[in-house]
């Protein structure tokens, strides 16, 4: 299963929470998953960004709780593994963020670790 590994950014999940353009490919995503046929990645990041788009854009407590809940339970059930990036990742992302790159610029840290998912384990 390598080689069907995906890492993913909150803005995955956010396409479906918010019925975006995106949601059926989330939701692709996310019954592979299910099913075996891929595993998903995200950075433990991933939980802190999810936590502030919600809180910022649901008056509703209940559904940001629900939502929260179900992401701990994929977390649970192994449908996506939360990966705590190590100092080599971290290293990796400071040096992406000060040098730039020609085609991003200089990205912020957050979005980092998920291009330096190799250096997580």
């Amino acid at each position: 299963m390598a080689n069907n590994r995906y890492v993913i950014d909150a803005n995955v999940f956010l396409e479906y929470i918010y019925d975006r353009s995106l949601k059926n490919n989330s939701k692709q995503l996310l019954k592979d998953a299910m099913l075996k046929q891929i595993q998903i990645l995200v950075p433990s990041l991933f939980l802190d960004e999810i936590t502030e788009v919600l809180c910022g854009n649901l008056d509703n407590l209940e559904e940001v709780r629900w939502h929260l809940r179900y992401i701990e339970k994929l977390a649970k059930q192994e449908i996506l593994h939360i990966i705590v990036p190590n100092s080599k990742a971290r290293m990796k992302a400071i040096e992406i963020a000060r040098t730039g790159n020609p085609k991003s610029g200089h990205p912020e840290l957050d979005g980092l670790f998920i291009s330096c998912f190799g250096n997580f384990e």
